[in-house]
């Protein structure tokens, strides 16, 4: 979130009005707090991992799981046609 010359937030701000970006799942990891989540999910994020959190292995803030799961939500809205 803290990129030197555009701020995350607005680099999440800028893929959510593109329409060509608009409909990616955006994963942020960040090292701002779990506070931050709520601001940048209505933001359009989907998930919010603060890096000191991070699981690669296992739990609810596993990388991996959050993006199995968006994959699985996109081939599902693929084949149901929406």
């Amino acid at each position: 979130m803290l990129l030197p010359k555009m701020g995350g937030e607005l680099v999440l701000q800028s893929l959510k009005q593109d329409p060509t970006t608009a409909n990616i799942p955006v994963i942020v990891v960040s090292s701002l707090p779990q506070s931050e989540a709520e601001k940048l999910t209505h933001g359009g994020a989907i998930a919010h991992i603060e890096k000191s959190r991070l699981s690669l292995a296992t739990g609810s803030e596993n990388l991996l799981t959050l993006v199995n799961n968006e994959l699985f939500k996109a081939k599902r809205r693929v084949a149901i046609g929406g």
